[in-house]
């Protein structure tokens, strides 16, 4: 091996080792014998892995294939030669490959995701590069939002989704779609895929697991409280959100409603303070535009119910 050759035939064992790295002097795991250079393929690997990332991903994005199981090389000849490792690496650049490619993601499906970022989050525990693993995932659109796009937390907050941590279905998207287009949410067909996508581990576990990944990636968890008091309550006060789209207004005011209908234990301590805000910030339309309570009286029409006709007292 190189360095420990002496004399004239020092320079041997690095001329054998250029002239293996250029040649086809490997075996794939195939069906049908096929040989290639060291560099097309892929070491180490196991049963997930092909699961994961059958032959036809792993040679379109990366232009691998698996190193026939019965080869056996040692750690120093296959660094020599070239020969990727799987392993964290290897699953970060298909999945930055396929976040490139026009629909590479959508063609996938959120089955095959959620086992991607269950497999993640396992080699982050294992491997001894969780920090950097994570630093670059910030930065690839691997996340599935409500609205159907992907993204990545680097571009903004991307949220979790109430009903993934428990809260009602009283939240539900259809309920609220204005107020929910304007959150990006992780989709949670996800958590649905990843119950469905290996039955052969604890349902609960890839859940938990595609959750831990997307918090340390930097997804934040949402509940109805923080949608009203980080959201709603800023974008109802300003004017460039609420003239746009008076249904927005409906689903802020009805979401608020709603939720201080609620038993949620954080109202009990914010509620003056949110219905507070709400009369000195919100914006509500009238005949006259929008206005705020604390600058003039505003007071129902007929078509709220309100015996008086208004119009009459002017």
């Amino acid at each position: 091996f190189v360095g420990e050759v002496q004399g004239f035939f020092s320079s041997l064992p690095r001329l054998i080792i250029s002239k293996l790295r250029m040649s086809n002097c490997l075996l794939l795991e195939a069906d049908k014998i096929e040989w290639v250079p060291p560099c097309k393929v892929l070491r180490n690997w196991n049963e997930q892995a092909r699961v994961l990332l059958p032959n036809w991903l792993l040679h379109k994005h990366l232009g691998l294939g698996f190193l026939k199981k019965d080869i056996i090389l040692s750690d120093s000849l296959a660094r020599a030669l070239g020969i990727e490792e799987y392993g964290p690496k290897t699953v970060f650049h298909v999945m930055s490959s396929l976040s490139r490619s026009k629909n590479g993601l959508k063609d996938m499906g959120l089955g095959w995701l959620s086992s991607w970022i269950n497999e993640v989050y396992l080699m982050s525990l294992n491997s001894g590069t969780e920090s950097d693993l994570i630093l670059s995932l910030r930065k690839v659109p691997f996340i599935p939002l409500s609205d159907g796009k992907y993204c990545f937390v680097d571009r903004g907050t991307i949220w979790l989704h109430c009903d993934t941590i428990g809260v009602g279905n009283e939240y539900d998207f259809k309920a609220f779609p204005k107020l929910y287009s304007k959150l990006r949410i992780v989709n949670p067909a996800l958590f649905s895929a990843a119950v469905a996508a290996d039955k052969s581990c604890l349902d609960a576990s890839i859940v938990e697991n595609v959750t831990r990944l997307l918090i340390k990636v930097g997804v934040q968890r949402l509940s109805a409280h923080e949608i009203v008091k980080m959201h709603i309550l800023p974008s109802i006060s300003d004017d460039r959100n609420i003239s746009r789209d008076k249904d927005l207004l409906t689903d802020y005011l009805a979401f608020i409603l709603l939720h201080m209908q609620s038993s949620c234990p954080s109202c009990c301590l914010e509620r003056d303070w949110i219905m507070s805000h709400l009369r000195t910030e919100a914006l509500v339309l009238t005949n006259y535009g929008y206005k705020r309570l604390n600058e003039v009286p505003i007071h129902f029409s007929r078509e709220f119910r309100n015996p008086i006709d208004m119009n009459k007292l002017k």
